[in-house]
């Protein structure tokens, strides 16, 4: 329903470091989104092996949206469930998922599904245009 309402976003920029849309080549574009991790997945998996790690089943999940620098955030197409996938990040609003390698896999303060991933990034910006609109 949400990308048939608005189409998606591409390559969006932010101003503050907790903002969902910061930097991203895309969020919410149908055609661009993909299942799993696409060509990180022997990354992750190799990884999770080096390190003695079993790998988060990534085959259910979905790509729906696209850091500049490659970070991922996908949803669980059963539970909803959102995960960010960053090997690059300087975030202090994450949590590392347990059991998995560094700079792998985060859980983002706030947000447990997709609905609350959208809802968050909606307030976001919501605060957004009212302080543009108070410094006009």
């Amino acid at each position: 329903m949400l990308l048939s309402e608005m189409g998606g976003i591409r390559e969006s920029y932010g101003s503050n470091e907790k903002d969902l849309a910061l930097c991203q080549h895309f969020l919410f574009i149908g055609s661009r989104c993909e299942i799993g991790l696409g060509n990180r997945t022997k990354f992750y998996e190799e990884l999770c092996q080096a390190q003695g790690y079993q790998p988060l089943k990534t085959g259910g999940m979905v790509t729906f949206v696209l850091e500049a620098s490659g970070n991922r955030t996908l949803y669980d197409i059963k539970s909803e469930k959102v995960l960010l996938y960053a090997s690059d990040h300087n975030y202090d609003y994450v949590t590392p998922v347990p059991h998995q390698p560094e700079y792998t896999f985060y859980t983002i303060h706030g947000v447990d599904t997709f609905t609350d991933y959208v809802e968050l990034l909606a307030r976001q910006w919501l605060e957004f245009v009212k302080m543009d609109r108070h410094s006009q």
